[in-house]
């Protein structure tokens, strides 16, 4: 598909191993209020409440899915600028224990208040313990609550800044719109029932 653009958005990849495979979870952040010029200042602050939000995150998930980098880049233009964060070493989740296997994914869900596929996201979190799993495949309370409140974190840090995230929309009714859109996300929450992403398996990819 052609390059669309995104006007005053910015696009935010999460990148990780997981237990030596990859995983991305990739995310678009808008301006809370008047739009923002995208400098690379910007790209490094944003990229910098993903890093603080991480530390609230990782505390609930399993030392095998490790955070490597952070990628901002501005998509309002086909050129636009971007910035890449090397996270340190030891960036990885800090609960030790058996994990599940590289599929087993919690679905968080983002909402804007309105319905829609062009209106609500979704984030599959990859890396949890056995132990935080039950026989029937639901995660417990605390990862659960853990998730939303990384999610609670990364809004506070981007506030900070002036900016918030968002839904993207590059499709309407089947076709590719001429300009995407973007809408603010106003709550969140996350699935019990674990879901399976095939493509982190082994030998798979992203």
């Amino acid at each position: 598909m052609a390059f669309i653009s995104l006007p005053t958005a910015v696009k935010v990849e999460m990148i990780f191993s997981l237990n030596g495979e990859s995983m991305v979870l990739v995310w678009f952040v808008m301006p809370e209020g008047d739009p923002i010029l995208i400098t690379s200042v910007e790209l490094a602050n944003i990229a910098e409440a993903f890093r603080v939000a991480w530390n609230t995150w990782r505390t609930f998930l399993s030392n095998t899915a490790r955070l490597n980098q952070i990628v901002a880049t501005d998509v309002d233009a086909e050129d636009g600028i971007q910035y890449t964060f090397d996270m340190a070493t030891n960036q990885g989740g800090t609960q030790a224990g058996v994990p599940t296997p590289n599929n087993v994914a919690i679905c968080q869900s983002l909402y804007t208040g309105r319905i829609g596929r062009s209106y609500r996201g979704r984030k599959y979190w990859g890396g949890f313990l056995y132990s935080g799993v039950t026989v029937g495949g639901t995660i417990s309370t605390t990862i659960a609550n853990g998730l939303n409140s990384g999610l609670q974190a990364l809004d506070l840090e981007l506030g900070s800044y002036g900016w918030k995230v968002g839904i993207a929309s590059y499709i309407k009714d089947g076709e590719p719109r001429t300009e995407g859109v973007i809408t603010p996300v106003i709550s969140w929450g996350v699935d019990p029932v674990s879901d399976s992403q095939r493509r982190r398996l082994p030998g798979r990819g992203a």
